[in-house]
């Protein structure tokens, strides 16, 4: 009973994604490793992608974006050599159109550690010099 239910199960999972198709949000625009995408939430109408190897691009909200901005760059503060490592997550401050506050999350090397941290934008682009370290987790 429980292989028919199962098998129940998988098989409409099966049709359904047949009938499923997966397209390209923004077709004309190319990240290398993405792994997060963020909205500030702020009016805007950007949105941020995380690229693994520690860089943050912001382009508008539109399929037919063509370009994206560095909005940040600490890929040499970012160890990203390991699959499980980099510039791994990012949030934004509740008030960022106000403050300018988000948050990142990356593994940092010599020592290995994750570094949870503060950063200021103004004027659309992250001051570098502007990270404040709020944690850090030595790794194994």
């Amino acid at each position: 009973m429980r292989t028919l239910a199962l098998l129940l199960v998988f098989g409409a999972v099966c049709a359904t994604a047949e009938a499923a198709r997966l397209e390209p949000a923004f077709p004309a625009l190319e990240f290398e490793r993405p792994l997060d995408i963020q909205s500030p939430r702020d009016g805007s109408g950007r949105l941020f992608v995380v690229e693994q190897h520690g860089r943050i691009k912001q382009f508008r909200n539109d399929p037919a974006a063509s370009q994206a901005q560095v909005f940040l760059d600490i890929r040499d503060r970012v160890d990203y050599d390991e699959n499980e490592q980099g510039l791994l997550g990012l949030a934004f401050h509740p008030d960022f159109k106000t403050n300018g506050y988000f948050y990142v999350n990356y593994v940092a090397a010599k020592p290995l550690r994750t570094v949870i941290a503060r950063y200021r934008a103004v004027d659309s682009i992250a001051s570098r010099d502007s990270e404040q370290v709020l944690l850090e987790i030595p790794q194994p």
